[in-house]
This record gives C-alpha cells, sequence and structure tokens, in this order.
C-alpha cells in the first residue's frame, strides 16, 4: 500500500504518536523516584544514587524502543518504508555527513570559547556525575549516551513522517517539513525541559530536518549526526 491511499494526516498523526512515546519519560520520573528513595516533591530532580539515572533510562529505553518498533512494524507492512527512509548508506552519504560533523565541531568550539564550557559535552557530563557518583560516575555516562542513541532513534523517525505527511500535503518535496515539525514538537518541549538550551535544539531540529533532505532521506547519516552533535 503506497501514500497514495494514505492520507497525508496519518503520517503528521505517526509522528505525534512518536512525540508522545518521547513524553512517556516524564511518568518514569516518578517510578524512578521510588528506586532512588527521594520524596514525590523531588520527582524530578537529579537521582541521589547512582542507580536512580540507570533505572530511570532503561525504563525511558524499553519504552521507545517498544513503541517505535510497533510504527516501523505498522510502516512496513504498509509498503511505506522506501518513502520515508533510506537504510543503506552511500559514499555521497558519508560527504554529507563529514561537512555536517564540520559544522557542528565548529559550532561547538565557538559555544565554548563564549560560554567558557570544557567540550566534547560527553566529557564534560562524566566529570559531573564523577562528582555526583564518584566511582559509578562511568556506569551512569554509558546508560546516559545509551539513551541519546534511542532518543535519535526516534528523533529521525519523526522527522521521516513529518516530512513525508509535509511532502503529500504541500505537493513540495524540497522543503524540510520534517525539521520544522521536529522544532515545533521536540524542540518547544525544551523550552518547560531544559530552557537554557532550549534555542539552539529547535534551530537544531530545522536544521537535521534539512539534513534528512539534503541527504535523501538517508537514516543513518542523519541518526549518526543527530547523536554526535548531542554528545560532541
Amino acid at each position: 500500500m503506497q501514500s497514495s491511499i494514505i492520507k497525508p494526516i496519518t503520517f503528521f498523526f505517526a509522528a505525534l504518536i512518536i512525540f508522545s512515546l518521547l513524553g512517556l519519560e516524564f511518568p518514569v520520573f516518578f517510578l524512578s523516584r521510588v528506586v532512588d528513595g527521594r520524596p514525590v516533591s523531588q520527582a524530578f530532580s537529579w537521582p541521589i544514587n547512582w542507580y536512580g539515572p540507570v533505572f530511570h533510562w532503561m525504563v525511558t529505553m524499553l519504552i521507545w524502543a517498544a513503541g517505535v518498533a510497533v510504527i516501523f512494524l505498522w510502516a512496513r507492512r504498509k509498503g511505506l518504508l522506501p518513502e520515508l527512509l533510506r537504510s543503506n548508506f552511500h559514499k555521497r552519504d558519508a560527504l554529507f555527513l563529514a561537512a555536517g560533523i564540520l559544522l557542528v565541531i565548529i559550532y561547538e568550539l565557538m559555544l565554548s570559547r563564549i560560554l567558557g564550557l570544557t567540550i566534547p559535552q560527553i566529557w564534560r557530563e562524566y566529570r559531573g556525575f564523577q562528582i555526583m557518583y564518584d566511582r559509578q560516575a562511568w556506569i551512569v555516562s554509558i546508560f546516559q549516551n545509551l539513551y541519546y542513541l534511542v532518543e535519535y532513534v526516534l528523533v529521525v523517525m519523526m522527522i521521516a513522517f513529518f516530512q513525508r505527511g509535509g511532502e503529500l500535503w504541500f505537493k513540495s518535496a524540497w522543503f524540510p517539513w520534517g525539521g520544522v515539525g521536529l522544532a515545533l514538537t521536540w524542540g518547544t518541549i525544551h523550552l518547560v525541559t531544559n530552557p537554557q538550551g532550549a534555542a539552539w535544539v529547535i534551530v537544531f531540529g530545522v536544521l537535521l530536518g534539512l539534513f534528512f533532505v539534503l541527504s535523501r532521506k538517508s537514516f543513518l547519516a542523519a541518526w549518526i549526526l543527530g547523536v554526535l552533535a548531542f554528545i560532541l
């Protein structure tokens, strides 16, 4: 079954379902609070014990993986995957990815000079975990970055569904509909979860959507660039 039969709104709806999966992390805060031994009033506070964030990320990743697997299987059964994204990786994708990574590195270097931050972020966060969790910091850091890996699977899937819906609705394939959709959902929610970095996430959402279009819907290239942008 091709998208000529599937209405554009269905693609937007699927993207919003994926976005709602990301939102399911919030109830997990209350569950991880119990494991960590914090009172209800501190449900959204950073866990006291090292196993608190590890448990939180494990449960969140399981929910996300299960949800996106269901949507992926639905899209495959409907025969929609070829028009949503590309799973193969060509030399052209490598060149686009290299250019994207270079731009991300330049941006991070400039930002680090302006804000006085240590880069890469993955090291900066690990040092923070050392202060909080001492010898268990490496375990926490591993699970945090696994969490980023799974999160960006959902992020790129959202881009793919928003992009296809926009293409069908507005009859234009060159515009980054996926990036705009991502910015208005995943990007704006960061105004609540991370107000300081929300503007960067919103802009990056649009840019990642543009990269997705330019790379001819390469899932792997967009996923790698997204993850690296978050850990560099």
